[in-house]
């Protein structure tokens, strides 16, 4: 949903006409953190498409999210960053009691997904997401909410995922608006 956040903050400015220079105030306290929890993300998916130990991979996942807590903490004046704080929080309870993947609706899933991807996720070869079964805990913090085609991107998305989108567009939104040029 970041994309589709960005996308609509850009629209969103550009309507207003936002000062797109301000995005210079952007929260900056602890980025390295952020940018830290983006650059392991991706080697961990470039690792899953070679790996043989994936409980070292789920693990190295979750310690991801020690560098992303400190970024958001240290900038929680920022108007929507609490909401972004609970949406990532949503999330990473949900996958913490479900082995560090991400619960996801099979039904949903696989009407977007190939059958080669879908039988990889049933098999737990997935880096981010296991189908929702019998044993799923807190399964309505899952993937369960599906935007389908027509939809252009079309996912399965949680209830933390929306926090973040809309999270992550109030902190855009009014640091270009110019709510933070005085800090």
């Amino acid at each position: 949903m970041i994309i589709e956040s960005i996308l609509f903050v850009f629209i969103f400015c550009l309507s207003k006409k936002y000062n797109f220079s301000n995005i210079e105030y952007f929260p900056k306290k602890y980025i390295s953190f952020s940018l830290a929890f983006i650059v392991i993300n991706f080697v961990l998916i470039l690792w899953a498409k070679t790996a043989t130990n994936w409980d070292n991979i789920r693990i190295l996942h979750l310690l991801s999210f020690v560098f992303l807590y400190p970024y958001m903490i240290k900038n929680y004046k920022y108007k929507g960053m609490i909401i972004l704080i609970t949406g990532v929080s949503l999330n990473f309870i949900v996958m913490y009691l479900n082995g560090l993947k991400m619960p996801i609706d099979g039904y949903f899933y696989k009407q977007i997904v190939s059958d080669a991807n879908f039988m990889a996720t049933k098999m737990g070869r997935n880096l981010y997401h296991s189908l929702i079964d019998d044993n799923t805990l807190y399964y309505q913090l899952a993937d369960i909410i599906p935007l389908l085609k027509p939809y252009p991107f079309p996912k399965i998305i949680s209830i933390g995922d929306i926090f973040i989108a809309i999270g992550f567009s109030t902190v855009a939104i009014t640091t270009i608006r110019g709510d933070y040029t005085e800090k």
